[in-house]
């Protein structure tokens, strides 16, 4: 008989819709810090998970200073159809 239960969750992808929540709460530009703080997780992991999502179209990089660095990312039109 086949099982009815759903495949577990990938954490990637639960902490890349985190992520996506917690930039719209903020109603501001996300930081690495912000994530860093908010999950307890290391910043290098934070930077990923970020650079991931920009990857996939849902954060666009804000270039900071010269465009060197990119400390902060906002969230582009459309993420809210992937939430779902």
């Amino acid at each position: 008989m086949r099982s009815l239960m759903k495949p577990p969750v990938d954490r990637v992808v639960l902490a890349e819709k985190e992520t996506v929540k917690l930039a719209f709460f903020l109603a501001r530009p996300i930081r690495p810090i912000d994530v860093v703080e908010h999950f307890g997780m290391n910043h290098r992991t934070a930077v990923k998970i970020l650079e991931s999502l920009c990857a996939k179209g849902y954060l666009r990089r804000i270039p900071h200073g010269k465009g060197d660095r990119h400390v902060q990312y906002e969230l582009i039109q459309g993420w809210s159809k992937w939430m779902s």
